[in-house]
């Protein structure tokens, strides 16, 4: 019962009973017995809560508690029921500092944190520290824009991670600091293409786990990390970084990772039936491929939906350039 082993912690203790009957009080003794201060509490007799506080407090070191029910038997020899006691420990958890920080890739500290507090957004410096409360659930807010071409990738401290911004954070003991980690972002195209055709046509799916698409909290729209769904597109779709998903994180997941979630998802319809000058025609899924070639790689390129990574670039060749998912289609049968 000792969650903090800390005697300051205890606010209060009362011990009741289940069964209201006075001739059974007349019988009933109720002991508390702790490891250095036994006591004696007669129902007959008001109770003395703050003594059954102090022995409260005297258990927890000892993490043992022990009540002991001692009945009489009744002028006619039978044991009465007694009901069952019930003792009520009230305590207040000790609070818990949390340092938030909010980085570049580079580990630079930057810009503002967001928390929630008397119901809106409230900013304050990266490297704040919050005294919360242990088991509080705490609303803090990375920001939501792009930094140096970089933009929010996870919450983590040295217990658990988040990839959903705003974050629910629960204060849990010995967790003192928070990081919202950015990381660099580029632009990817998800295409429909089939031969002599323009990739004007067709649509694409697309599952975007940083996409602030939930507005299920009045508090502000939020992404939904590995709950992310599918969102419809016509080919093409840009993905850049000055659209609503913010372009893509380079190396996000993919084969060097077992590909761990969270990851993008694209998704291919077929059939795909397409009027071109006023005649249908249908279009088969043959696979995914990547432009330039080795930009990207797909678990599965043969499937309608797989996950995808967009290949990180190395460093001389940091540089923005078009990196295209193309849907490839056999040619269509025309009807």
């Amino acid at each position: 019962m000792g969650l903090y082993h800390n005697d300051k912690d205890i606010t209060s203790a009362n011990l009741s009973y289940g069964n209201s009957n006075t001739e059974i009080y007349s019988n009933l003794i109720a002991s508390v017995i702790s490891e250095t201060l036994p006591l004696i509490f007669d129902t007959n007799t008001n109770m003395d809560t703050e003594l059954l506080k102090s022995v409260v407090q005297n258990a927890l070191p000892s993490d043992r508690l022990v009540l002991v029910i001692v009945t009489r038997q009744g002028g006619d020899g039978v044991v009465k029921d007694i009901g069952f006691p019930t003792l009520t420990i009230t305590y207040t958890p000790p609070p818990q500092n949390v340092t938030v920080k909010q980085k570049l890739l580079n580990g630079a500290e930057f810009g503002q944190i967001g928390y929630w507090e008397t119901n809106q957004w409230q900013n304050y410096p990266s490297g704040h520290t919050f005294p919360f409360g242990i088991n509080n659930t705490e609303y803090l807010q990375s920001e939501t824009t792009i930094y140096n071409n970089e933009k929010f990738n996870n919450w983590k401290d040295n217990i658990s991670s988040s990839y959903i911004n705003f974050n629910n954070y629960l204060v849990r003991k010995n967790a003192n600091q928070l990081i919202s980690s950015f990381d660099y972002v580029d632009q990817a195209n998800i295409d429909f293409s089939s031969e002599n055709m323009s990739n004007q046509y067709g649509s694409i799916k697309l599952k975007d786990p940083w996409f602030r698409d939930d507005n299920s909290d009045p508090k502000e729209n939020r992404n939904r990390g590995i709950n992310a769904i599918w969102h419809l597109y016509s080919s093409p779709l840009n993905v850049a970084t000055s659209g609503d998903h913010q372009g893509v994180f380079l190396g996000q997941s993919g084969p060097s990772h077992q590909w761990q979630a969270p990851y993008y998802s694209v998704k291919a319809t077929s059939p795909q039936t397409i009027s071109l000058n006023g005649t249908n025609h249908t279009f088969y899924f043959q696979n995914w491929e990547a432009s330039p070639s080795g930009s990207a790689a797909f678990q599965n390129a043969t499937a309608l939906e797989t996950t995808v990574t967009i290949i990180k670039l190395k460093p001389k060749n940091m540089k923005r350039m078009n990196k295209s998912l193309i849907s490839r289609y056999l040619n269509p049968s025309i009807h």
